[in-house]
């Protein structure tokens, strides 16, 4: 039993409060079951609402996050490219993990799924040398599409990262970047966006079956429509939901476990569980658990290396240009995706 008084208890209590707030801040929401992060309680009881969903590797779990945090806050919590292992390895969980919200896989992440249509067209339309240097950006850009559809398609049942693990070491190794579009850029690509999903017809059946209904159809269809297939999903992703993670959901949620835990997060939230209770256990700071992983020491004053600043495989203004249809005939775009069969 605990010898602790009181306001010991209270103390100790603001140290850990204000940890876990550091801490948790820069994961994204979408990380977790229900787009909801980890209360401080769940993470002192390990439940399940800790679990990282999605095709995350497993050795970039949440306890390996708090463990890092200070590597990661030195990197800004930016994809950095460099020639040291360890820093590559820490720009690998930047991108898996999406704290990076310019340098994501997500489809969940509006720069990602920019990028990702921007590619789609360039795939799609023919004389597109005209928009930039094909050649030079080709291989990028193919293992740039291949990891994206791959995180995509197994998002939720699988983790064979080998695509997305070859486009990392494709963009870490050359001068290539993503597009990144400043604020006042990306108002006007999204209204683009918007524009094209109002002239292309919604999809025949829910977004969570496309890629499955994708993969059915005939080879011969399926290799010369899949790009054309893929543009129209992502320009309706936004207004017709979403679909990562679906089956881990779920599969969680019909979890008698994990029903019992959502109980006792509600009854804590409301307030009919001692917050303080776990201060209790005297020996709650020497487990080898995730809540001392999210107590592992915070640097002070940590100073952020400079940003790095990189080629980007096309240039912001030109891709709003291309969406806008300025560049090429966006138009016959538009009628392929409305009569493609789907």
């Amino acid at each position: 039993m605990s010898t602790r008084t009181y306001e010991e208890k209270v103390r100790i209590h603001e140290q850990v409060r204000r940890m876990y707030d550091l801490k948790i801040g820069p994961l994204p929401a979408t990380l977790f079951l229900g787009r909801r992060k980890p209360t401080l309680q769940d993470i002192i009881n390990g439940t399940t609402w800790c679990i990282f969903v999605g095709g995350i590797p497993e050795e970039y779990d949440l306890s390996w996050y708090f463990l890092n945090y200070n590597d990661l806050a030195k990197f800004g919590f930016k994809a950095r490219k460099s020639t040291d292992d360890e820093e590559k390895n820490l720009s690998r969980a930047i991108w898996y993990l999406g704290i990076d919200a310019k340098h994501s896989l997500s489809y969940k992440l509006e720069h990602s799924r920019l990028n990702m249509l921007c590619m789609l067209i360039a795939f799609a339309l023919p004389g597109v040398d005209q928009v930039f240097e094909h050649e030079a950006t080709s291989s990028f850009r193919g293992s740039y599409r291949m990891a994206w559809e791959q995180a995509i398609k197994h998002s939720s049942e699988e983790k064979d990262t080998r695509a997305q693990d070859y486009f990392l070491s494709s963009w870490n190794n050359n001068v290539w970047d993503v597009i990144i579009w400043k604020s006042g850029q990306r108002g006007v690509m999204k209204g683009a966006v918007e524009k094209l999903q109002k002239a292309v017809p919604p999809m025949p059946f829910a977004p969570k079956d496309f890629w499955k209904e994708a993969d059915e159809q005939p080879v011969e269809l399926r290799q010369k429509l899949v790009t054309l297939w893929a543009m129209r999903w992502l320009i309706h992703m936004d207004k017709e939901g979403k679909i990562a993670h679906q089956r881990t959901e779920d599969f969680l949620m019909s979890d008698e476990r994990h029903q019992s835990e959502m109980a006792d997060g509600i009854a804590s939230m409301a307030g009919d569980i001692d917050e303080l209770s776990y201060l209790d256990d005297p020996r709650i700071f020497h487990r080898l658990d995730l809540f001392n992983a999210l107590m592992t020491p915070v640097e002070d004053d940590i100073q952020p290396l400079p940003p790095q600043e990189h080629t980007p495989w096309m240039d912001p203004s030109v891709a709003i240009d291309l969406v806008q249809g300025k560049l090429v005939n966006i138009n016959g775009l538009v009628d392929a995706m409305s009569s493609m069969g789907m």
